[in-house]
């Protein structure tokens, strides 16, 4: 009735394991997760010249988006929404839900409405516009409402390359691309900050750096000007 993976568990499964000649696999057909639906496959293949190799894949349906930060251990800007998420990773070293630098894949995940905690775009503009950098931390009083979006990664060596992180909000579209090499918790993304609907003003473009989670923020003005 119920399976656990680190922090992440699974409810009222159909599930099955099947373990033969150097395999061993772990398949839930189907199973509740975050008030939605998952199905996952962890497998390790044991081979006498190369060593072990495990695999997770992971396929989510209409899940609570809210839940990832807590089974992942992590802090910072996230999405609170319904949403789908896809996980496909490999890795020589047994299988964690925290990853290794080991680890090589992609994941992607998608949403409906919500809101972005961490993150509020008036804030963020007014700090942009006065500051040569400062704390993202310093914006994030009121999260940025949001109608959907979307984000995919590829995962190798301890570092994750974020292709692009879209954000669709009333109060300005923020789009993310860069690198956050994870085995550190640093990270290495620029970004833009549409201005809000109907507003006549030009976009925010910025860099972020530093530590997960305590991300800097560089507005592109003062890199250009030498500042």
């Amino acid at each position: 009735t119920k399976a656990s993976f680190g922090a992440m568990t699974v409810s009222d499964m159909a599930a099955g394991v099947r373990i033969v000649e150097g395999h061993a696999s772990f398949a839930v057909a189907s199973g509740q997760f975050a008030n939605g639906t998952l199905s996952a496959d962890i497998s390790i293949d044991d081979d006498p010249e190369k060593g072990s190799l495990c695999k997770l894949v992971i396929q989510g349906r209409g899940v609570d988006l809210g839940a990832i930060p807590g089974v992942l251990g992590v802090s910072g800007p996230w999405p609170q929404a319904t949403g789908n998420l896809e996980i496909d990773l490999r890795s020589r070293l047994p299988a964690a839900p925290s990853g290794h630098a080991e680890t090589s894949g992609s994941v992607k995940v998608s949403g409906g409405a919500g809101k972005l905690l961490g993150f509020d775009a008036e804030v963020f503009r007014e700090l942009a516009a006065q500051k040569r950098f400062f704390d993202l931390s310093q914006a994030s009083a009121t999260p940025l409402p949001i109608e959907s979006f979307d984000l995919s990664a590829v995962i190798d060596n301890g570092i994750a390359e974020l292709n692009h992180a879209t954000f669709k909000s009333a109060s300005g579209n923020l789009d993310l691309t860069g690198v956050v090499p994870y085995k550190n918790n640093s990270l290495a993304v620029s970004g833009t900050l549409s201005p809000a609907a109907g507003a006549n003003a030009p976009a925010t473009r910025f860099f972020a750096g530093g530590a997960w989670p305590n991300i800097l923020i560089s507005p592109f003005s003062a890199v250009m000007s030498g500042q």
